[in-house]
């Protein structure tokens, strides 16, 4: 007995929180009053899941020697990779597929590997075009162009692939 009274009491104030926010019915059969809803305003600092890119630019130009041009069948891939230093990984790296020489190319920290890391200072850039189309060290017939010290922020870094493996 003790527990229906709990239940109809725990019923009778989930009909009272209920019935709180109706509206009757108009008497003429119009639409009930709408109460205009309010936005809170859109912030203009970023989400707290985007990562800045801050830094510079590197872009230019890539072409190919007369001689590995004709060796080219138009299914390989152009990897540009900026890096530290020779060694070390890639610290951006953009692919781009059905390659027409000259190629123009742009690298941001969007591209970086690792988000959020300035993308400033002294780079290698490498310009390799990759038979299989797998990013990783070159395979015979992969060809590379390097530009040895490129500062991220020059926008005239032109690379000539001029080397076969």
């Amino acid at each position: 007995m003790r527990k229906i009274k709990w239940l109809l009491f725990l019923f009778i104030g989930f009909v009272y929180a209920c019935n709180q926010n109706v509206q009757p019915l108009p008497e003429d059969g119009g639409a009930l009053p709408v109460a205009p809803t309010t936005r809170p305003p859109v912030s203009q600092t970023p989400a707290p899941f985007s990562v800045p890119t801050g830094g510079g630019t590197l872009a230019g130009t890539i072409t190919v020697t007369t001689e590995l041009q004709e060796r080219l069948n138009g299914s390989e891939t152009l990897f540009i990779i900026a890096r530290r230093g020779m060694g070390g990984a890639p610290m951006a790296v953009k692919r781009m597929r059905r390659l027409q020489f000259p190629i123009s190319y742009t690298l941001t920290g969007e591209d970086q590997m690792v988000q959020g890391m300035p993308f400033t200072g002294e780079v290698i850039i490498i310009a390799r075009i990759d038979r299989d189309g797998n990013a990783g060290p070159p395979q015979p017939g992969d060809m590379e162009g390097i530009v040895p010290k490129a500062m991220i922020g020059n926008t005239q870094l032109d690379v000539l692939i001029d080397k076969v493996y």
